[in-house]
């Protein structure tokens, strides 16, 4: 299993999460810290539904089964990267309970405790050591990894004495509070109470405002959003998506707090709070792609160079100082999306009916109705679509 990192009386999901421009779309990261506070379960539960995994998740996979290429790959892996998926991933279709995996100890399961692995302990150093103590360490490790391979069998204990001796004050720092170690043949009353001391002083120093868990709340939450947003279990069919109306005669809440309900699953699947912008520019490609396959308008007023990311050939850069992510084209299908729907919402501001817009679409001419009668409907319920983006 992949590795997910991870109301006012739960916790408050989006101050950590930022928004990425990559050429000429925005990406929505989700924020790591409050999302490894949902327990494992729902990290998962969650994460499948978000559309970045959907799309990327069979290009990052590290058997590669589709015989990627190597820097599609990456750039997939970068992608979910933004969203806390770390490490091989799983096809979306899998719930927890189907997952090949080996249950969590039971003190990591309810999401306030993470185990530090040595992935974890490298990433603090790359993230926060200065260039020069980078380099002091990455040559102290290399010599040692020789020595290893040499035979020297007091190599490890060597770099243990070598590494102590290493005057770099930056070393003796530390680089985040949240990681600490305690001695377990200490008394266990004793080891609670330092803990229990230790995080009240950090929520202090941090401004952390204290949260009350509402796991109970995790299912419906995730049973509201599957109605409202047409998810099939593996993706998102917008042929199967309800109302808030039709979800609170069928299940049998008040159409407010399904509403609420709704924008909390959002909140927590994409780490933004509900917007136009981050549903237009996340969900809604998937669920064009449900429709129809279109491509550009004839009218189009951006015209695009469209490299769908593929097997083979291997990409070609597009300029020396772009980043992988624009080298490989894998942000595409989104600019392209992009640029279909600016195109559709002005014309339908321009008066045309749905028949006249299809027109200009090339693809099916059921399909291209289907799709401007969908988002039609979408620019009255979720908003208009280039103030979402502009």
């Amino acid at each position: 299993m992949s590795e997910t990192g991870s109301e006012s009386d739960q916790p408050q999901f989006g101050r950590d999460s930022k928004e990425i421009a990559i050429g000429e779309f925005t990406f929505f990261a989700r924020g790591r810290d409050e999302f490894l506070q949902l327990p494992i379960e729902f990290r998962w539960e969650f994460t499948r539904r978000h559309p970045y995994y959907l799309r990327f998740w069979s290009l990052a996979a590290s058997s590669n089964p589709r015989n990627v290429q190597p820097e599609i790959q990456e750039a997939a892996q970068q992608m979910l990267w933004l969203i806390n998926v770390v490490g091989d991933t799983c096809r979306p279709e899998l719930s927890y309970s189907e997952l090949d995996s080996d249950p969590p100890v039971a003190a990591y399961a309810g999401g306030a405790l993470t185990p530090v692995t040595y992935r974890t302990c490298i990433g603090l150093l790359g993230f926060t050591l200065s260039p020069q103590s980078l380099e002091a360490v990455a040559q102290l490790l290399l010599e040692t990894a020789n020595e290893v391979t040499s035979g020297d069998q007091d190599a490890r204990q060597n770099f243990v004495f070598r590494q102590s001796q290493l005057r770099i004050s930056e070393l003796d720092q530390i680089p985040n509070p949240g990681v600490i170690s305690f001695r377990p043949r200490a008394p266990t009353r004793a080891i609670i109470e330092d803990l229990r001391k230790h995080v009240e002083d950090l929520k202090q120093s941090l401004q952390i405002v204290e949260t009350r868990r509402r796991e109970d709340k995790l299912p419906q939450y995730l049973q509201v959003w599957d109605l409202r947003e047409g998810w099939t279990g593996n993706g998102y069919d917008p042929r199967r998506e309800l109302t808030y109306r039709q979800i609170s005669q069928l299940i049998g809440l008040a159409e407010t707090t399904v509403a609420e309900h709704h924008r909390s699953a959002f909140r927590i699947i994409f780490g933004h709070d509900y917007a136009p912008r981050v549903w237009w520019g996340t969900l809604a490609p998937l669920k064009w792609e449900a429709i129809a396959s279109v491509s550009r308008p004839t009218r189009a007023r951006h015209p695009l160079t469209i490299r769908t990311p593929r097997d083979a050939p291997a990409p070609q850069l597009r300029r020396k100082d772009s980043s992988l992510l624009e080298n490989t084209g894998i942000a595409d299908p989104y600019v392209e999306s992009n640029a279909i729907a600016g195109d559709i919402e002005s014309q339908i501001q321009e008066g045309r009916n749905d028949e006249e817009i299809a027109a200009t679409l090339e693809c099916e001419a059921g399909d291209s109705i289907q799709l401007v009668a969908w988002f039609r409907q979408h620019l009255s319920t979720i908003g208009p679509f280039r103030l979402a983006t502009s």
